[in-house]
C-alpha cells in the first residue's frame, strides 16, 4: 500500500512499514550529488575461466580473499596495490566469497590441486633456488 506523500517526503526514509516511497530512498540533502551506481561482482563465461570477478577488471573474488583472509591484507592495502579497485569493489567481492563460500573455496581448491598436479608432470616441484644450484 502506497501512501499519498507530499512530493518533497518521498524520497525521505520512513519507518512505516505500510508506506512505501515511490523514489529513491536518498535524503534530499544529498540528491544534488549524482549517484554512481554498479554491478561490483560479475560472472561471464568465457572470462577468468567464469570465475566470479570484478566488474571491469580481471581481478577475481578468490584473487581478493586471498589477499585479505590468507596474506592479511586490509581492505585499504588491497585498494592501494590494485588502484583499479574500490573499496566497495574490495567489500563486495567480500560479501560476495561469504554469501558463496562453499563454491569458492572448492573452486580454490580444485586449482590448487590443478596446479600441484601440473608442477609434479612437469617436475616444477623442485624449487627454483635449489635447480639454479644444480644447473652447470
Amino acid at each position: 500500500m502506497v501512501a499519498n506523500l507530499p512530493a518533497e517526503s518521498q524520497g525521505d526514509y520512513n519507518c512505516d512499514m505500510e508506506t512505501t516511497p515511490t523514489t529513491n530512498m536518498v535524503p534530499s540533502s544529498l540528491s544534488a550529488a549524482p549517484l554512481a551506481s554498479r554491478e561490483h561482482i560479475v560472472v561471464t563465461p568465457g572470462v577468468c575461466s567464469g570465475k566470479p570477478r570484478v566488474d571491469g577488471t580481471r581481478i577475481t573474488v578468490a584473487n581478493i580473499v586471498v589477499w585479505f583472509e590468507r596474506q592479511g591484507l586490509s581492505a585499504d592495502e588491497i585498494v592501494s596495490g590494485w588502484p583499479s579497485l574500490t573499496l566497495a569493489d574490495v567489500h563486495a567481492a567480500l560479501a560476495y566469497y561469504h554469501d558463496h563460500r562453499e563454491a569458492i573455496e572448492a573452486r580454490m581448491e580444485a586449482d590448487e590441486r590443478f596446479v600441484e598436479e601440473l608442477m609434479k608432470s612437469q617436475s616444477l616441484n623442485v624449487p627454483l633456488a635449489q635447480q639454479a644450484k644444480e644447473t652447470p
